[in-house]
């Protein structure tokens, strides 16, 4: 339950913020802690409770449509598809269960850290076996969010703080799992059947299996959204000195990222039905040199020197598709840089596609007419933001 996202703050957007301010690090000292009152900062709502519920059913309604494309795609005996689309859910599994096991091993030399028991140990073991690292953090933190809510006038301030903080630093770690899994499984996911949806002729009937890969698209894509939205809640609520994002706030972060990142997936997936080689290429050289920018931050996620390399190397990945925020350091000229590279990328790679594909597909100027109309909505939203 080690808060190693507490190493991070993320710094994209200042405004639409004027909530609750997280306190679990410095605010005891300054409270008259009697055993009588309770400290209404330290609450855990019914409207939390429904978010990390949908949390945990998005996870697991994502990864089910993968797994059910994978069915798709064996059944219809397109195996190169198939076999794609099973690494892009295999692959991120596996990395992303690493990383939470690794995070609870480090929690064993924290002593600040309360040391599980053998049956949560149990229970956790079962989970990261089936690949299902950020369900147990998410149930750990409706866990202790129930405990906060069971805090009363009887108990301590001082408990119900306690209990609180435990919630939010594994609301932290949750929400960092997902943001790994999402952009190592859910964005390659996008851009994969959006590129076999672009292959395949238009389709003569309407079925579910016509349909179904039109919804697992518009799923990958919430998620994606969804992900950062929730990882920057989280770790502002982890933050003595950041405030939560506002309802406001948090729709607008949402339909930036979520425009953010479906032009970008538009442009790598129309790409790679003219040219899938090329894409990999790109897309290889794009992940190479955004890595040894983010090494060039210095980042400090971690001791070792191995293990933040692989970090970065993770981030990396991410920066494929958008920007995030890796040192606690001022970013609005680096997410200036990153966005004017990205927009120059996608102008490239659209031009590239329309120039080379065929005038008759129904939707050769609709792509290009999103792809440059959806630019300044970002820069709108962004602005909203920043």
């Amino acid at each position: 339950m080690m808060n190693i996202t507490r190493k991070m703050e993320d710094n994209e957007g200042d405004n639409g913020i004027d909530e609750n301010t997280s306190s679990c690090d410095n605010t005891l000292e300054s409270e008259q802690l009697d055993g009588v009152s309770t400290d209404e900062r330290f609450v855990f709502s019914i409207f939390e409770c429904v978010l990390l519920l949908s949390c945990v059913g998005s996870f697991l309604f994502d990864t089910g449509s993968d797994l059910l494309m994978c069915y798709f795609h064996y059944n219809a005996g397109n195996m190169w598809y198939f076999g794609l689309t099973a690494a892009f859910v295999i692959v991120p599994a596996l990395t992303m269960t690493g990383f939470s096991l690794r995070w609870y091993i480090l929690d064993l030399n924290n002593r600040e850290v309360e040391r599980a028991s053998w049956g949560q140990w149990a229970v956790r073991v079962v989970f990261l076996i089936l690949q299902l690292g950020p369900v147990i953090r998410y149930l750990e933190t409706l866990w202790y969010g129930f405990k906060v809510r069971s805090s009363n006038k009887t108990k301590s301030a001082k408990e119900q703080k306690d209990y609180y903080c435990k919630m939010v630093y594994e609301d932290s770690d949750a929400a960092m799992l997902r943001l790994f899994e999402c952009y190592m499984e859910s964005a390659p996911q996008l851009v994969l059947q959006l590129f076999i949806v672009a292959r395949s002729p238009y389709p003569k009937h309407i079925s579910w299996q016509t349909i179904f890969p039109w919804l697992s698209i518009l799923i990958s894509l919430i998620s994606l959204s969804t992900s950062l939205v929730s990882y920057q809640s989280a770790l502002r609520r982890s933050l003595p000195n950041k405030n939560d994002l506002t309802k406001t706030g948090k729709v607008v972060m949402f339909m930036w990222r979520l425009f953010v990142i479906a032009s970008r997936v538009v442009a790598l997936s129309l790409f790679a039905s003219y040219s899938p080689i090329a894409l990999g290429i790109f897309c290889g050289i794009h992940w190479i040199v955004m890595t040894l920018w983010i090494i060039s931050m210095k980042t400090d996620f971690y001791d070792n020197k191995y293990e933040e390399f692989l970090y970065d190397a993770v981030i990396g990945v991410q920066f494929i598709f958008c920007y995030f925020n890796p040192v606690d350091s001022p970013t609005r000229s680096r997410i200036t840089i990153y966005y004017i590279l990205v927009f120059i990328e996608n102008t490239i790679l659209m031009f590239i596609w329309y120039y080379n594909s065929s005038p008759d597909l129904w939707y050769h100027v609709v792509a290009m007419c999103f792809q440059f109309t959806s630019f300044p909505l970002e820069l709108f939203l962004c602005s909203y933001i920043t």
